[in-house]
């Protein structure tokens, strides 16, 4: 194989709670191995993690398969473990290493400068940039060794970084792929799609898909690195290519339950409602799950399609229950839309899931209460209290200085996960400690899910054996990460 694809494991991010952690596809070496398959090229694509390969088996294929260009993927929570697989792959092997995802995005020149088992870093989207970088390598029979020789013709590829002799260069930026509907399908025949599941709390098959019909985000949330790989501007997938994606997973593979992993399902509620219509038109009997805003529960139309095209399930992003601390993160919402919106799917009989964050920089303890309140009256069937995790490149990583001058550590990074993944608060607030924060969460899990009017709606919302289970798992791990912790609050 000339190039091979390697999803950097992740779920040793989640420790003891990895049990509840989704184990999806990643749609990102997916679409890259489609790409750069449709444009010729000769592409080996793992997800070890999943597969069940531990490192060393890695190692003995890429010694057997002597790929020429090696791309790995990670989140920052998992740059450690990125490197530590990059080191690795060097003793046996003198292939051009690539290293790609939103951490790459964010410190392109950094991540190249302290990490010398390196060769290159892909900023943004990767498909035309590894296909590029795949023919100029295969073109030239270039290895590690031999590739800083090529400044010349690395220079004229967008979106990268390399090594020019003793320094590190960066390439002009790579526009955004315009026409998202001319890219292929994800590589999904490259992986066994049964190995893939959705997580506990909105799992209602075994046989599940995750996909997006759109890319990027034009929201200026403060606290959200999305934009770093996908970029701020929305661009959709036709309503004929979504279908035709959800088809091939419904025959070729079975599927029964949908995740679409936009950041935001109903950025456009036009082309949401035009794939509802097509969902319904086609009785694919399909159920699945989306991300989208507060604000869509105002268009009555667009939720009543949503439910009788087979969604059960929404996350929405609430983040806060103090109107002055919502405008600061700019989050472009309100608390009454969020009032309306949750109001609306429990009469169409959606379950939601809400996302809450402790720790921005103008919470209070009194804004932080008020969060918790407000989680209780919106109700949803699942609530996440996590203390804010500042990614970097995001517009809140500036009001924490104290975390800034560690970059180059790639254990630094190992911290920057949320409560719901096991992880400890990384910041403190003028007025409020990190002990403080761990303590908001705890209080935040033990009023809102020790409440017995959620007890009850929960048992008597299950549709499935399989959601049973799922529950069973997911309610399993909440109580063995916090029942001591919440006996010490009652």
């Amino acid at each position: 194989m000339s190039t091979m694809l390697i999803k950097v494991p992740y779920l040793q991010v989640f420790e003891q709670h990895h049990q509840t952690a989704a184990r999806y596809y990643p749609l990102g070496v997916g679409y890259i191995s489609a790409y750069m398959k449709s444009q010729g090229h000769d592409v080996s694509l793992y997800d070890p993690e999943i597969q069940g390969l531990s490192d060393e088996v890695m190692l003995d294929r890429i010694a057997n398969e002597k790929p020429k260009l090696i791309g790995l993927s990670s989140a920052t929570p998992s740059f450690s473990r990125a490197m530590r697989m990059a080191t690795a792959i060097r003793r046996v092997s003198d292939a051009v290493i690539v290293y790609g995802g939103v951490h790459a995005s964010t410190f392109p020149e950094k991540v190249l400068e302290h990490n010398p088992q390196l060769d290159v870093t892909v900023v943004g989207e990767g498909e035309v940039t590894m296909t590029e970088l795949a023919t100029l390598v295969e073109r030239g029979s270039h290895t590690s060794r031999t590739l800083s020789g090529a400044s010349g013709e690395l220079g004229a590829v967008r979106g990268l970084c390399f090594r020019d002799g003793a320094t590190v260069r960066k390439t002009l930026p790579r526009p955004l792929f315009d026409d998202v509907d001319a890219l292929p399908f994800p590589d999904r025949e490259s992986l066994d799609m049964d190995l893939y599941r959705a997580t506990g709390h909105i799992g209602v098959s075994s046989r599940v898909a995750n996909l997006i019909s759109s890319r990027g985000c034009p929201a200026r949330c403060t606290f959200c690195e999305s934009f770093l790989t996908m970029g701020y501007r929305f661009r959709e997938h036709s309503t004929e290519y979504v279908m035709r994606e959800v088809r091939l997973l419904k025959e070729r593979y079975g599927v029964e339950q949908l995740v679409f992993n936009d950041d935001t399902f109903t950025m456009n509620r036009d082309r949401a409602k035009a794939i509802c219509r097509a969902l319904i038109r086609e009785r694919l009997d399909l159920q699945w799950f989306c991300f989208a805003r507060v604000n869509c529960g105002r268009d009555t139309e667009l939720m009543e399609l949503m439910r009788e095209a087979g969604c059960i399930h929404i996350n929405l992003g609430v983040e806060t229950g103090d109107p002055d601390v919502l405008k600061s993160i700019k989050k472009g919402t309100t608390l009454n839309l969020a009032r309306t919106t949750f109001k609306k799917c429990r009469e169409l009989g959606i379950k939601t899931s809400a996302g809450f964050i402790f720790g921005f920089p103008t919470d209070t303890p009194d804004t932080m209460e008020r969060t918790i309140e407000f989680a209780i009256e919106l109700d949803p069937d699942v609530a996440f209290f996590n203390v804010l995790v500042p990614f970097p490149g995001t517009e809140v990583w500036k009001d924490f200085p104290a975390l800034h001058g560690r970059e180059h550590d790639p254990t630094f990074w190992d911290g920057f996960k949320t409560a719901s993944a096991g992880g400890l608060p990384i910041i403190e607030l003028p007025n409020v400690s990190r002990e403080e924060l761990k303590r908001m969460v705890i209080r935040a899990n033990r009023r809102f899910y020790l409440r017995p009017r959620f007890l009850w709606r929960q048992l008597t919302r299950i549709r499935s054996g399989y959601e049973l289970k799922a529950n069973a798992i997911g309610a399993y791990e909440l109580v063995s990460r916090n029942l001591r912790n919440l006996l010490l609050e009652v």
